[in-house]
């Protein structure tokens, strides 16, 4: 806002005299103006009005002109704005499905890690009942054992028979696995006699922790080790602790399962003292 005040010396029309109290009122808004820093120019003639105005609508013109600028860079700005917004958002709900699949994905990898780690726990046990069947071409009983694990676990055979080599070295060395797992893994590997350690440390431990479970399934593992050690009298002691462990009205199949092992080992002790014998 521009106030144009009118000099005591500007030539004014003729006019009936105001009362003196409007002149008052006059006088004191003038210098409340004056007195507030207002835009003010002071005009002593006719010309200087003029020019006065004529700058004022130069001054005008320029102000709107840069109230337009500002108004397209406002709106410009505010297009950006809206623009990076949705950017953000689109990036954000594709992190988030992004990662929402990551999280599926390791959630797949750890239950088919999970359903690896089964088959090469189960694997031993697979072994000893397929061997009972007395099938005795190896590369036909690890057919079977391999058609036997791929039912327990829901995996393919042939990726059973490609992965469980390479996890069964991986939990030999892992210092995370246990020795339950160490068991396992060695006999896998064919390396009876770490497995017979390794299972006796896990029975104890399981006993430790009141795992009777684990306590018979490591037990079972000391004594196939052992027997393929041809340790027969410590396979046998390892399969009489088992056989105390087992309910035979609650798991008949696993009663069964020692109670053969029990009778193979009696066998071949009979069969060493007849040979002496002759």
């Amino acid at each position: 806002m521009w106030y144009l005040f009118i000099d005591e010396t500007f030539p004014i029309d003729a006019h009936d005299p105001e009362f003196e109290q409007l002149r008052e009122l006059q006088a004191v808004f003038r210098r409340r103006v004056q007195d507030d820093a207002y835009l003010f120019h002071s005009l002593t003639s006719r010309e200087a009005l003029e020019v006065g105005v004529l700058k004022l609508r130069d001054d005008l013109t320029k102000l709107r002109h840069g109230v337009k600028q500002w108004a397209a860079g406002v709106a410009i700005l505010l297009v950006v704005s809206i623009g990076l917004g949705f950017w953000l958002l689109r990036g954000q709900r594709q992190a988030t499905r992004e990662l929402r699949e990551t999280k599926r994905a390791m959630t797949v990898m750890a239950t088919e890690m999970a359903r690896f780690r089964e088959g090469l726990t189960e694997y031993p046990k697979v072994e000893a009942q397929v061997r009972q069947s007395k099938t005795e071409d190896p590369a036909v009983l690890q057919e079977k054992v391999y058609k036997e694990l791929s039912k327990k676990v829901g995996i393919d055979g042939n990726v059973l028979r490609q992965a469980l080599p390479h996890l069964a070295e991986t939990l030999k060395r892992a210092p995370d696995a246990t020795s339950f797992e160490r068991a396992n893994a060695a006999y896998f590997t064919k390396d009876y006699p770490e497995a017979e350690s390794a299972a006796v440390h896990a029975a104890e431990e399981a006993e430790k922790a009141g795992k009777s479970e684990v306590v018979l399934q490591a037990l079972e593992i000391s004594g196939w080790s052992a027997t393929e050690r041809l340790q027969y009298a410590g396979a046998m002691q390892y399969f009489r602790r088992a056989e105390k462990l087992i309910d035979i009205q609650r798991d008949p199949k696993e009663w069964a399962l020692v109670q053969q092992e029990v009778a193979d080992l009696l066998l071949i002790k009979d069969r060493t003292r007849t040979q002496r014998s002759c």
